[in-house]
């Protein structure tokens, strides 16, 4: 049996359509140009035209219009949606591996007036300001989220933390340079190393193990603590600053795959909170707010009756979709 799908998705904060016809090559395009960018915590309105074998959709914000279309694609020919996410048995069976939404959906409608549901999983009927915070991402091998220091008081005593899951036994989780000084925290053979300048700090566990950690780098004077599962706590003297200009905060990287969550660290005159994800300067091979350590949620269904042509049952106005 044959199968025929699309798919529109945000990849890398674009606006993708991906799609199938009869089990054939399986084909992405994506609306590439500068001013395209879909994620920026704006609500965007996403027009469908299905058209004969030709399937457009339009991204329209006050200010612009970003288009992708294809060729060969019939809508007509669906009678099944899924909005935010795609059940377990669908995405083995025909291979998709892009991870659900999370954000908030708004005002549904189809050719015949407003859509409704016959079935809503990980979904709540209003929208919140929480969807625009995000605190976890999956990273592919060797992707990376970057992030202004924005005040981050290393190399001075500083505190840094985060959760991590990941089977890699050696990868980089976190990096900082602040000119002269350099804050590392990595796996090496599933052990935990942070080293600040030439003082190194090693676990005594292995923490490759797929299981959720959550990691404390701390400088005090001349201590330098790592704190893992406030369980095993290291400690050792630590060399003074040289100070200089910081780059980037830099989450993942080399041979990194695996999530992490709950990122803090300490800023100068600012309140302690966790990192917002979507505050990031770069992105790369890396899914803002999943995990794929987590069930993902099945999302709603849009299914077309048969007698009608309309929509079932669950009336939707405003939705959140997430975890």
């Amino acid at each position: 049996r044959s199968y025929s799908y699309f798919i529109i998705f945000i990849e890398n904060g674009f606006l993708t359509l991906q799609y199938q016809k009869n089990s054939g090559e399986v084909k992405t395009i994506k609306a590439g140009r500068p001013n395209a960018r879909i994620s920026d915590g704006k609500y965007h309105t996403i027009v469908i035209i299905p058209g004969m074998d030709i399937l457009r959709v339009n991204d329209i914000t006050d200010t612009v219009t970003v288009k992708v279309f294809a060729e060969n694609v019939n809508l007509m020919e669906v009678s099944t949606f899924y909005i935010g996410g795609i059940p377990k048995e669908i995405r083995e069976k025909l291979n998709i591996a892009i991870p659900p939404f999370h954000g908030c959906v708004t005002k549904f409608q189809n050719r015949y007036g407003s859509a409704t549901f016959p079935e809503t999983v990980g979904v709540v009927k209003r929208c919140s300001d929480s969807w625009q915070v995000v605190r976890a991402a999956e990273f592919s091998l060797s992707g990376t989220l970057a992030f202004s220091p924005n005040g981050f008081t290393f190399p001075k005593d500083f505190q840094a933390g985060f959760g991590f899951q990941s089977k890699q036994a050696t990868a980089v989780l976190f990096a900082h340079i602040a000119q002269l000084d350099r804050l590392t925290l990595r796996l090496d053979k599933g052990l935990l190393k942070v080293t600040v300048q030439d003082q190194e700090l090693i676990t005594k566990s292995t923490y490759a193990d797929g299981e959720l950690h959550y990691v404390s780098v701390i400088r005090q004077g001349n201590q330098l603590k790592l704190l893992v599962d406030d369980l095993e706590q290291i400690s050792g003297s630590s060399p003074g600053s040289s100070g200089g200009t910081s780059g980037d905060i830099l989450l993942g990287g080399s041979d990194f795959e695996g999530c992490i969550t709950n990122v803090f660290v300490e800023r100068e005159n600012k309140d302690r909170r966790v990192l917002n994800l979507l505050d990031f300067t770069k992105k790369d091979q890396v899914s803002l707010g999943t995990c794929s350590a987590d069930e993902s949620p099945v999302a709603m269904l849009l299914e077309e009756s048969k007698r009608s042509g309309t929509f079932k049952s669950y009336q939707a106005d405003r939705q959140q979709i997430g975890r």
